[in-house]
């Protein structure tokens, strides 16, 4: 059985993609390291506990991991998710509790413990995962490979012109990971739009398929009407489409190795995953990156999951 540890700053898509991990029988998770970024920490952490809940399967450690980027001031994406980050539904306080012990210290004891096994899987800001890489470098590449959802390569960015809100909350951190050693595969923004995007009719199989299903909805609702806004006319799942590049890799369409980095300094595009798909600065390739997914299988099979 393949082996997951996910890295989340969990909100409402952050919530569905664990739900998919969890209940999917061909992988294990053996844990979950929280970072701020879509909401503080501390939210995160409870919508991390919350998710696990929802998925109704088993329930693998949860971490508090940072709660701040690793050297800028951040804001919430309030605006994308709610104030609480799961469409502000009132759901209740979950009975599960966080693990006792740092985030990165459990995620480094996890790839020490087994080698060349544990895919990474990171669906929020790479403070966690950079702070490890700095940490314990040779523990960090007992990882088999991290895949990361983040960019915006083809298309605007979803947080500033060309930056999408992952990378752009921690762009540093992004950088280090990218040169870290570690096989990274990137699912940037643009695979989760176009036929990838879940429209009524998706949702509403969605809602009835269980109650696993109604949460992925529910909790979304703040985030189909923020994609408004992007000129999308459906729900826009970005982590659950990067967790589908993991769960069943047969959905990718097409992908391309190459450079990658992350520009830091720049006045207009700070945070801007830089794709050298032509190999202009004739650089080691460092990357996998995902360009297309084939959008209605990714949704017939998060469905499918979710109903089970």
């Amino acid at each position: 059985m393949r082996k997951l540890w996910i890295d989340t700053d969990t909100a409402s898509d952050d919530a569905v993609a664990l739900l998919m991990a969890l209940r999917e029988p061909s992988v294990q998770v053996l844990g979950i390291s929280v970072v701020m970024g879509n909401v503080s920490l501390e939210r995160a952490v409870r919508n991390a506990l919350i998710s696990v809940e929802r998925a109704g399967t088993y329930a693998p450690p949860v971490y508090a991991g940072a709660n701040k980027p690793l050297y800028r001031n951040t804001d919430f994406a309030v605006v994308c998710h709610g104030v609480d980050g799961l469409s502000d539904r009132g759901y209740p306080d979950p009975a599960l509790k966080a693990a006792t012990g740092n985030a990165v210290d459990a995620m480094l004891a996890c790839a020490r413990a087994n080698p060349g096994e544990v895919e990474l899987v990171t669906l929020g800001p790479l403070t966690n995962v950079a702070v490890a890489a700095f940490k314990d470098l040779e523990s960090f590449r007992c990882f088999k490979s991290v895949t990361i959802m983040g960019g915006a390569l083809r298309m605007p960015g979803n947080w500033s012109p060309v930056s999408e809100f992952n990378i752009i909350v921690d762009p540093e951190a992004a950088e280090a990971v990218f040169h870290a050693g570690v096989p990274v595969i990137l699912a940037p923004f643009e695979i989760c739009t176009g036929e990838s995007l879940f429209l009524q009719e998706d949702r509403d199989r969605m809602a009835t398929a269980s109650e696993a299903g109604a949460f992925a909805v529910d909790c979304n609702t703040v985030l189909i009407e923020y994609g408004k806004r992007l000129g999308l006319n459906g729900l826009c799942l970005a982590d659950p489409a990067a967790m589908a590049v993991v769960l069943w890799p047969e959905i990718v369409r097409e992908q391309q190795e190459t450079y990658i980095c992350v520009e830091t300094a720049g006045k207009y595009t700070t945070g801007m995953v830089i794709y050298d798909y032509i190999d202009h600065l004739h650089r080691p390739h460092n990357g996998n990156v995902i360009q297309r997914i084939d959008g209605p299988a990714f949704k017939e099979k998060t469905i499918r999951c979710l109903s089970k």
